[in-house]
Formats: C-alpha cells, sequence, structure tokens
C-alpha cells in the first residue's frame, strides 16, 4: 500500500491531496493565500472522510519545501510534521522548483515534439517581490544548469544560455520578466504544475525510501525573511 498525504502551501494557491501510487484519490484547493492556515487542517479531514481513509491507513506525508510563500511554507511544514509525528509516518520533502520545472516539462510535451523539446530550457520563477524572484534553470531532462537561487532580474540575466537554446520562462514570477524586458520573446508558461506532478513526485520519492528526518526538516527560504525590526 502507498497511500500519501500531499500538502503544497508554497505560493498562491494550496493544495492537498491524498494519493493511491499515482493516482489522486482526492483534492482540495484553495486561492486565498492568506486563508491557507485556516483551511489546511478542515481540508485534509474532510479528504480523509471522503475517501474513506483513516490516518493509520497513510503510507507518508509529502510536503512542498520551498521557496515560496514564507507564511506559506511555514504552514505546510507544520501541518506536514504534525502529522508524521501523531501518525510515525515517514516525510518527504519536494522543492518547488523542481516540481514547477517538471510540470511545465510534462506539459510543453504536450505542445512540441520531442526534438523540439530537448532544445529547450525551462526556468521556473517565484515572485519575490520587486523585480527578485526565486528560480532556477533545468534542462528538459531536469539536470540543473543554475541552482536554485534568489535573483534580482535585468535584461541580461540569462543571456549566456539564451544563445544557443530557448528558455521557457514558468511561474508567477515569469510575469515580470514578461512584462520588464518585453523585447526579448520567450516562451511563457503561466500555470507550472497541478497535483498530477505533486503525486509523480511524492509516488517517486516514496518508492526510493527518499525520506528526511522529521525533527530535522525545515522549509527552503532561499532568503532571510525581512521583519522590518533593526538588529
Amino acid at each position: 500500500m502507498s497511500f500519501i498525504l500531499n500538502i503544497d502551501t508554497s505560493l498562491d494557491t494550496a493544495h492537498v491531496c491524498i494519493s493511491y501510487k499515482t493516482d489522486v484519490v482526492g483534492a482540495a484547493v484553495n486561492y486565498e493565500q492568506k486563508d491557507h492556515a485556516a483551511w489546511l487542517h478542515s481540508a485534509i479531514n474532510l479528504l480523509l472522510q471522503q475517501a474513506a481513509i483513516k490516518t493509520e491507513a497513510l503510507n507518508a506525508v509529502a510536503v512542498v519545501e520551498g521557496p515560496g510563500s514564507y507564511t506559506g511554507l511555514r504552514v505546510g511544514m507544520a501541518a506536514a510534521k504534525g502529522f508524521c509525528y501523531a501518525n510515525e509516518l515517514p516525510l518527504i520533502l519536494i522543492p518547488t522548483l523542481t516540481l514547477m520545472a517538471s510540470g511545465t516539462v510534462r506539459q510543453i510535451k504536450k505542445i512540441f515534439n520531442e526534438t523540439e523539446v530537448k532544445k529547450k530550457l525551462i526556468c521556473p520563477m517565484i515572485d519575490a517581490r520587486r523585480m527578485e524572484v526565486y528560480t532556477a534553470l533545468y534542462t528538459t531532462e531536469m539536470q540543473t544548469l543554475l541552482a536554485p537561487c534568489a535573483m534580482v532580474l535585468s535584461k541580461n540575466s540569462f543571456d549566456d544560455w539564451r544563445k544557443t537554446n530557448e528558455i521557457i520562462f514558468t511561474g508567477n514570477g515569469s510575469k515580470k520578466w514578461q512584462i520588464n524586458f518585453a523585447e526579448k520573446i520567450d516562451y511563457i508558461q503561466a500555470h507550472a504544475y497541478d497535483v498530477n506532478d505533486l503525486v509523480l513526485h511524492s509516488y517517486k520519492s516514496y518508492l526510493q525510501s527518499n525520506f528526511v528526518n522529521t525533527a530535522y526538516a525545515d522549509a527552503t527560504y532561499l532568503k532571510d525573511f525581512y521583519t522590518g525590526k533593526k538588529v
């Protein structure tokens, strides 16, 4: 058996789903970022009831670890760790940018042929306010060319890679690239992934026993959270 509780509160839209292997048993979504904390636990309980699955039937919990919304990441991580502690379940962490990139690859394979897909690079972007984004760069085979980082965008940010490849920018941060550097024509994929991509990642990690120590698990922020307080 491999029932997995999947939690993603990293971005504007939150997802929670229960999966069996690579199938989605039940899913819920919340579009109000400020309500993720109030919504999450009730959504999980409702999904378990609707699927007639008890918490002791779960085999693991997967949570999107970031980068993303500071508050959202803390909400998701706390809920995931709480379920793991209470039910003695292993914890799986899924990096947001990797999830976005692999989800985009799955989508563009429906649009372009195999030769065209191989020539492209994937650049997931998460809005980090002003002209900053959390980003990374991958091949369509998920080889990392630029490790996840916080980047202040400029018109020359990706020049070296764009000389030989077409980059597909994806995620809510890609709007900044599109709006501010419109003279550079790029393919923008607004919706990077969905719960099916989340499930594929968590099940693959489950099969590989790619679990983390729950006690030391933490969200990936990429930069210090600014509180406005002087130290």
